[in-house]
């Protein structure tokens, strides 16, 4: 079974404030408590993550993504391998008519999966793996603008602090 995804979401941060937040893999497990493993260096073309993500559902995920280009701060293109396989892509712009406030996050995947017991279960749960999926996705994106005004509010409230 193979699931195509195409997501966007409009998140309320310049341009260079997602690339920075996306760029700190370090704070990756603590924005996504289902990220229950993660392993990698840094943003950019030539890594390799590791990565082990309790789904929705009652079965977890291994995989690695290896970051075949990354040009900051508007595209990570990646092929995923493990449990589930195929390519990946990331395109960040302002979002047309925002004065730059806002950048749109464009996620485009075609993964499979590639273990076993995976496509069995796919092969009886299709929509509902797919489902999961974009759940997991969503989730993720809305935890990841949440941290954004999180780290904003905490870094004005910084600047307003040092002008006291």
């Amino acid at each position: 079974m193979e699931i195509v995804s195409d997501r966007r979401w409009p998140l309320a941060a310049r341009l260079d404030e997602v690339w920075t937040a996306l760029a700190r893999t370090d704070l990756y497990q603590r924005s996504w408590p289902w990220l229950r493993g993660f392993d990698a260096c840094a943003l950019e073309t030539g890594d390799t993550w590791r990565c082990e993500v309790q789904a929705p559902l009652p079965y977890r995920v291994r995989f690695t993504i290896h970051l075949v280009d990354v040009v900051a701060p508007t595209l990570v293109v990646a092929e995923v391998s493990g449990d589930i396989a195929g390519p990946a892509r990331i395109d960040l712009a302002p979002a047309a008519g925002s004065d730059g406030t806002v950048t749109d996050l464009r996620l485009r995947s075609r993964l499979a999966t590639a273990r076993r017991s995976f496509a069995t279960l796919a092969a009886v749960a299709g929509p509902l793996s797919t489902w999961a999926h974009h759940r997991l996705l969503d989730t993720g994106a809305r935890q990841f603008a949440d941290g954004l005004i999180r780290s904003r509010d905490r870094y004005g409230a910084d600047e307003r602090a040092k002008g006291a």
